[in-house]
């Protein structure tokens, strides 16, 4: 028993630094994708235009294409011209995913605010803009929040594919200490780990679905 905690215990030490390095991952990429996302669906909102098009385009492609391709396709093909780190490439990558997820669920509850809100602050001298700053977007993300936080562990379970460029988060550390010892056990640590982050999460998530149903 004491020769199994030590081991674990030393496990849990090589593989903390990239359970951290997968948080901060999670952070940064949902904080951008968030941004992103909105930003495309508020252009989106005016459903005419060439811009409405372009970006349409590139949701679609986005969406139908797989992360993982477009990690490697950032981290190899931008980084013959412009000297990109893992991490630089894990994070714009897996932002610029997102976003095209977060604008279709941002832009469906932003067209399911009732239209007479924008015509009754219109009526009192509002911009289009300032109506959805003050008035649209704040209901817009009270309704989002569930969704939201699911998307946040969506995010954290997805930055595992930033191993493939190389970036020593959690799932390439468990992996390197596999080759190293021989221990496939130490995946079901790594997924403990992951486990133990998403879980609370998900609970969160869960609590503010049922709290706020009737707002929805």
């Amino acid at each position: 028993m004491e020769k199994f905690l030590a081991t674990l215990g030393e496990d849990l030490k090589f593989l903390g630094p990239g359970l951290l390095l997968t948080i901060r991952l999670t952070i940064f990429t949902f904080a951008i994708g968030s941004v992103l996302g909105l930003l495309l669906a508020v252009f989106r909102l005016r459903k005419r235009g060439l811009f409405y098009h372009i970006t349409g385009f590139v949701i679609d492609f986005l969406r139908g294409t797989p992360m993982l391709v477009q990690l490697l396709a950032i981290y190899f093909f931008v980084g013959m011209y412009i000297r990109t780190s893992p991490l630089t490439a894990a994070v714009v990558g897996m932002s610029i995913n997102l976003s095209a997820y977060m604008s279709e669920a941002y832009r469906g509850v932003l067209e399911s605010i009732h239209r007479g809100q924008w015509e009754a602050a219109k009526s009192l001298g509002m911009s289009r803009l300032l109506t959805l700053r003050r008035i649209i977007l704040p209901q817009a993300l009270i309704i989002l929040l569930p969704d939201l936080t699911n998307y946040l562990i969506m995010t954290l379970l997805s930055s595992s594919l930033a191993s493939v460029v190389a970036l020593r988060e959690l799932t390439l550390l468990g992996q390197s200490l596999v080759a190293r010892s021989f221990r496939v056990e130490i995946f079901l640590i790594v997924a403990l780990l992951y486990f133990a982050v998403s879980y609370p999460m998900s609970r969160l998530a869960s609590w503010m679905e049922k709290k706020w149903k009737h707002i929805r």
